[in-house]
């Protein structure tokens, strides 16, 4: 109807008699932007939006709970998302074949706003920034979170570790649905089983996490899992010849539990060994490198699979994917029992020490 009135309008000055239109003369085409466009600019917003969300969740987690429940909170947390992307596209695809995709995206936008109420009624303190004697610019700020960063080994590690999981993990799924599906002769719906394999493995690690923390001692569970897993990569590259496709996949979902296993843990490390007023550097800038190790690992698979074939693709994300428990070997986690990198109770004097450098009236930790 709004369309209606300015259309009915440009008749009354027309007339509505039939007009006729030159025989080669150009047809004229509203003037609008064109749907993909549109789609391009919903997915940057989003992007930029979800960016924003990532980490002033990771930031803000460690002013709400206390120390010693971040493991289980960063585990509720990893298993709510871990249970969304193991169903949410088969929900989705159910429900856009009933209704319509327009209504599918008008109602996440609707879930949108719903997380933002919650989101809300926080009313849990968070420490102030210090109120530096001159303004620092915003590449000075940057700088201090990459410093910090580069000066604790156990960041060093995790970022280590993170940076081989997006490699492998990127590297991988892109080349195996091509492989998969060219090479092998694989149906859709048989890929589909192998990759949800790998959903379910990711969110029983998540589940895990803490108990398996709770029995072996935070960083040395890393360690432990990792190179328990470690051999599973090896078969990646063997998917469907010689290992049947059952197998891979049963590979593939412990691969993909370290992964979960290590979102939970690695992320419990990260939030106790940064002070409050950096941890949204650091973590900004552990998401940019994370974020670049992604963009390069599905870059190298796709010039590896063109220049050797998907195969030695293949071993690249493998390689990737067996060698994450490394940087925690050659790092002081593996003799921690808890989240601060230390033995016994020692793991927060780091963090504890810098948050009472800052200056006064900077709000200090949050009250819990």
């Amino acid at each position: 109807m709004a369309r209606q009135g300015p259309t009915a309008a440009g008749d009354d000055r027309r007339g509505r008699g039939p007009r006729r239109r030159p025989r080669n003369g150009p047809r004229r085409r509203p003037a609008r932007l064109p749907h993909f466009a549109h789609l391009w600019i919903v997915v940057l917003v989003n992007g930029v939006a979800t960016v924003f969300f990532d980490l002033g969740t990771q930031s803000h987690v460690k002013d709400l709970v206390p120390r010693d429940r971040l493991v289980k909170t960063n585990g509720t947390l990893a298993t709510l998302t871990q249970t969304a992307m193991v169903c949410a596209p088969p929900l989705a695809g159910w429900a856009a074949g009933l209704l319509t995709p327009t209504t599918i995206l008008a109602a996440t936008s609707i879930g949108y706003a719903w997380s933002a109420l919650w989101l809300s009624r926080l009313r849990t303190p968070e420490p102030q920034p210090a109120a530096p004697e001159t303004r620092q610019r915003l590449l000075g700020d940057i700088r201090e979170g990459v410093r910090f960063l580069l000066h604790q080994p156990t960041l060093v590690a995790v970022l280590g570790a993170g940076c081989l999981v997006n490699l492998g993990s990127a590297a991988f799924t892109t080349v195996l649905p091509a492989y998969a599906l060219n090479g092998l002769g694989w149906s859709e719906s048989q890929l589909g089983l192998y990759l949800g394999a790998g959903g379910v493995g990711g969110l029983l690690g998540a589940v895990t996490a803490e108990r398996v923390a709770g029995l072996l001692g935070a960083g040395r569970s890393v360690l432990v899992v990792g190179v328990a897993i470690a051999p599973m990569a090896a078969l990646l590259p063997l998917t469907g010849d010689p290992v049947p496709g059952p197998a891979a996949a049963a590979a593939w979902a412990l691969v993909l539990y370290k992964v979960g296993f290590d979102a939970v843990l690695m992320m419990s490390f990260r939030q106790a060994v940064t002070p409050s007023h950096l941890l949204g550097r650091v973590n900004g800038t552990m998401r940019v490198l994370l974020t670049a190790a992604v963009a390069a690992g599905a870059a190298g698979a796709g010039a590896t699979a063109a220049a050797v074939g998907a195969k030695g693709a293949l071993v690249l994300a493998a390689t990737a994917l067996g060698l994450v428990w490394l940087p925690i070997a050659l790092s002081p986690l593996p003799r921690s029992t808890t989240l601060g990198g230390g033995r016994g109770g020692e793991g927060g004097d780091d963090t504890a020490a810098a948050d009472r450098g800052r200056p006064r009236g900077s709000g200090g930790p949050a009250t819990r």
